[in-house]
């Protein structure tokens, strides 16, 4: 064993009418071990003041006040395994019901010196009072080195829940140490079965931020 790691936060949130929306209490423990794996448990408490009804996975989630707890677990296996990645479980309470999610992530696989792709799967089970549903979620990310400065990478995420496609691409460019640009793109897709996709958001953000030193 290299490190232990213990981490705790609280966070809160209230309205314009002093209102508390939000209060997350979350602790974390962790161990890193000296063949570069890690594993950690998170155990967190959250309370929810929901004022207006919202969709979860297709389910609607009524307006009332919340008091749920979670915990998650996850085992980063280090790049000496093949393969390599981390698994995550993680279960606990959710808007009045539960919601178990197990999630498994691929390592970054390098095809040649300039292209990496880094797969992932999540399953999403989600129990609400009078309703169920599973939640798959299919996704990847690519990254291409064009130079040590520049890079452009796309993440792409399917929900078969939801039959959506979301897609964000960033191009960042370090044009000089310090100084960045930054081209970000998102766009999600409503996929029917026997429908050509349908653009539901799109979004194009541009940052540009320069170092100046004294």
């Amino acid at each position: 064993i290299r490190k232990f790691q213990w981490i705790g936060s609280i966070a809160a949130f209230e309205n314009g009418s002093g209102q508390l929306e939000t209060r997350l209490i979350e602790g974390q423990f962790g161990i890193d071990f000296q063949n570069r794996d890690r594993f950690s448990i998170r155990i967190s408490h959250d309370d929810e003041r929901v004022s207006t009804p919202f969709a979860a996975a297709g389910l609607v989630v009524p307006a009332g006040s919340y008091r749920f707890a979670n915990t998650a677990v996850s085992y980063v296996a280090g790049p000496q395994h093949k393969p390599a990645g981390t698994l995550a479980l993680e279960h606990g309470g959710y808007y009045g019901g539960e919601r178990t999610t197990v999630g498994v992530s691929a390592s970054r696989v390098s095809i040649g010196h300039h292209f990496a792709l880094e797969p992932t799967v999540s399953l999403n089970w989600l129990d609400l009072p009078g309703a169920s549903t599973v939640a798959r979620l299919l996704g990847a990310r690519a990254t291409y080195a064009v130079t040590p400065r520049m890079f452009m990478s796309a993440f792409v995420q399917y929900n078969s829940t939801l039959r959506t496609t979301a897609t964000n691409a960033r191009l960042r460019w370090e044009y000089q140490p310090g100084s960045e640009l930054f081209v970000v793109y998102n766009e999600e897709r409503h996929t029917p079965a026997k429908e050509l996709s349908q653009l539901a958001t799109r979004a194009l953000v541009i940052t540009f931020n320069r170092l100046f030193r004294f």
